[in-house]
């Protein structure tokens, strides 16, 4: 549960962008020097995106050059940051902008190729719909008070849930300038595992004509057992202020009214609304509690036709360290290969231990898998190292028998073998 704080002296300041802190992996040496990318893919009509630009050892004093954006795109802020390094007597520097954007229209629109300095960005797509309304909001909302309401979105429509297979579940908090403070709390559904996918996004937005800032936060729940899945309501609890009419009770009550005492402007109530800034209405602060609505998910067990450890993924990928530098065998000389397995879609922990099988005239020792999880926002990924060593017993002929995965494909919902194939070595 986190908590945030919104104070009423920034009404004018609604549609201002959001300042987003972006935690990015540290680039390998294959990386270009200048990247660019979206917070997401797509939005709606009316809705901000950021734009994030790195470069690595930027000329001193450059600055992105924004005009060809402002063709397709608002711009309504630019916020900057830097690193820098000092290893081994070199001296790097990594500078961050984060553009905020908003569309001028709706469809495939391309954010063009930004130049900083020499070098410049590739270009990059988004789809942005049309506003939404009501009726085309997703069927998951709450919509509570018109200030400040929920929304969340659970699985893909039409797509099956299988057992440990991760459901994307997203969760919005719309809100106006009349909120205060509050905290927002994520479902926790037993039998099922909840992460938080990335940071959480702000952004502003229209709906039904109303400008709102939103507060957006992806998790991956994992089933644990098949059934019924019941995903309980996400909770948000906090003060917002209240509009309530004048009650008729003595003006000079106020200390408004103690000041103008003697004054003969204290029985024009016109004029007492217009210096407290209102028209007949007091506006109070009101402890805020909403609820999103339940979500239930049908969970398959197990297919029948899936072989081997059950591994409900989006994508496989192995690795051979091998590939990139084959080994010279020698009889009873040591040789280590580390093999990869990045999986889409799920977390490092659900990836089993490879089966390995050792050729006739060998000793073979596998390691224990080194085990990681990231995310990128939008899915886990987990990837599993494991390191074998192979000890020839004799020359001659050695054959190393191929390394197999059997898995999930949860896009396609069919069984999958991802293969590695074998080494045939003279040793």
């Amino acid at each position: 549960m986190s908590r945030f704080l919104h104070s009423p002296s920034a009404r004018l300041a609604l549609l201002a962008p959001f300042v987003a802190l972006w935690l990015l992996l540290v680039p390998s040496a294959g990386w270009a020097a200048l990247t660019a990318q979206l917070d997401r893919p797509a939005g709606v009509e009316g809705e901000s995106f950021t734009l994030s630009i790195e470069s690595d050892n930027p000329p001193s004093g450059a600055q992105p050059d924004l005009s060809p954006l402002r063709k397709d795109f608002l711009v309504l802020g630019l916020d900057s940051s830097s690193e820098s390094t000092f290893l081994n007597g070199h001296y790097s520097e990594r500078v961050r902008w984060a553009v905020h954007l908003q569309p001028r229209g709706s469809g495939t629109l391309v954010v063009p190729s930004i130049a900083v300095g020499n070098e410049r960005t590739a270009e990059l797509q988004v789809q942005v719909g049309p506003s939404t309304s009501s009726a085309g909001q997703p069927a998951a909302a709450a919509k509570g008070p018109e200030h400040v309401f929920l929304e969340v979105e659970a699985g893909e429509p039409g797509a099956p849930v299988y057992v440990q297979q991760q459901v994307p579940y997203t969760l919005r908090l719309f809100y106006d300038n009349t909120l205060q403070e509050g905290a927002l709390a994520p479902p926790s559904p037993g039998e099922a595992v909840v992460e938080q996918l990335g940071q959480e996004k702000h952004y502003t937005t229209r709906r039904d004509g109303k400008d709102y800032a939103v507060i957006e936060r992806r998790y991956s729940i994992t089933p644990q057992k098949s059934g019924r899945l019941r995903i309980p309501a996400a909770t948000f609890n906090g003060t917002a202020l209240v509009a309530h009419p004048h009650t008729g009770a003595d003006p000079r009550d106020d200390l408004l009214a103690r000041m103008l005492r003697n004054s003969p402007l204290l029985n024009n109530r016109d004029f007492m609304d217009s210096l407290r800034g209102t028209t007949g209405v007091d506006w109070v602060p009101e402890p805020l509690t909403l609820t999103s609505p339940e979500v239930a998910i049908d969970v398959q067990p197990r297919p029948a036709q899936a072989r081997g450890d059950w591994l409900p993924a989006q994508q496989i990928t192995l690795h051979d360290s091998w590939a990139d530098s084959p080994p010279r065998l020698k009889a009873g000389e040591p040789a280590t290969r580390t093999i990869t397995i990045e999986a889409k879609g799920v977390s490092a922990s659900q990836i089993p231990p490879l089966a390995i099988t050792a050729p006739a005239n060998a000793r073979v020792y596998p390691e224990a898998p080194d085990n990681q999880s990231r995310s990128d926002g939008k899915a886990v990924y987990g990837t599993s190292r494991q390191g074998v060593t192979y000890i020839p017993s004799s020359a001659g002929a050695f054959e190393v028998p191929p390394v197999e995965v059997r898995w999930w494909n949860t896009r396609t919902q069919a069984a999958e073998r991802t293969v590695l194939p074998g080494w045939k070595f003279k040793v």
